[in-house]
Protein backbone atom coordinates (compact mmCIF):
# COMPACT_ATOMS: atom_id res chain seq x y z
CA UNK A 1 0.00 0.00 0.00
CA UNK A 2 1.27 3.46 -0.91
CA UNK A 3 1.53 6.13 1.73
CA UNK A 4 -0.80 9.12 1.47
CA UNK A 5 2.17 11.40 0.82
CA UNK A 6 2.94 9.54 -2.41
CA UNK A 7 -0.44 10.48 -3.93
CA UNK A 8 -0.89 13.68 -5.97
CA UNK A 9 -2.49 16.78 -4.43
CA UNK A 10 -5.69 16.19 -6.43
CA UNK A 11 -7.21 12.75 -5.99
CA UNK A 12 -9.57 10.76 -8.20
CA UNK A 13 -12.33 8.58 -6.78
CA UNK A 14 -10.14 5.55 -7.53
CA UNK A 15 -7.27 7.01 -5.49
CA UNK A 16 -9.58 7.84 -2.58
CA UNK A 17 -10.81 4.24 -2.73
CA UNK A 18 -7.22 2.98 -2.54
CA UNK A 19 -6.32 5.24 0.39
CA UNK A 20 -9.40 4.32 2.42
CA UNK A 21 -9.41 0.67 1.31
CA UNK A 22 -13.16 0.66 0.73
CA UNK A 23 -15.33 -0.48 -2.16
CA UNK A 24 -16.26 1.52 -5.22
CA UNK A 25 -19.89 1.97 -4.16
CA UNK A 26 -18.90 3.16 -0.69
CA UNK A 27 -16.40 5.60 -2.19
CA UNK A 28 -19.01 7.16 -4.48
CA UNK A 29 -21.46 7.39 -1.56
CA UNK A 30 -18.77 9.16 0.48
CA UNK A 31 -17.83 11.73 -2.15
CA UNK A 32 -21.50 12.57 -2.68
CA UNK A 33 -21.96 13.55 0.95
CA UNK A 34 -22.16 17.24 1.78
CA UNK A 35 -19.34 16.96 4.30
CA UNK A 36 -16.88 15.41 1.84
CA UNK A 37 -18.22 17.16 -1.26
CA UNK A 38 -16.86 20.51 -0.13
CA UNK A 39 -13.36 19.23 -0.97
CA UNK A 40 -14.25 18.69 -4.63
CA UNK A 41 -12.42 20.86 -7.14
CA UNK A 42 -15.00 22.86 -9.16
CA UNK A 43 -15.49 21.70 -12.77
CA UNK A 44 -13.46 18.58 -12.05
CA UNK A 45 -13.88 15.01 -10.89
CA UNK A 46 -11.04 15.37 -8.41
CA UNK A 47 -10.82 16.06 -4.70
CA UNK A 48 -8.06 17.73 -2.70
CA UNK A 49 -5.71 15.51 -0.72
CA UNK A 50 -5.75 18.08 2.07
CA UNK A 51 -9.54 17.77 2.17
CA UNK A 52 -9.24 14.01 2.56
CA UNK A 53 -6.76 14.48 5.41
CA UNK A 54 -9.10 16.97 7.14
CA UNK A 55 -12.02 14.57 6.70
CA UNK A 56 -10.00 11.69 8.16
CA UNK A 57 -9.01 13.81 11.15
CA UNK A 58 -12.66 14.67 11.74
CA UNK A 59 -13.58 10.98 11.66
CA UNK A 60 -11.08 10.25 14.45
CA UNK A 61 -12.67 12.69 16.88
Amino acid sequence: MKSLSSYPELLTVREIKEVLRIGTRQTYELVKTEEFGKFKVPCSKKYTKNGLILWLQGQNQ
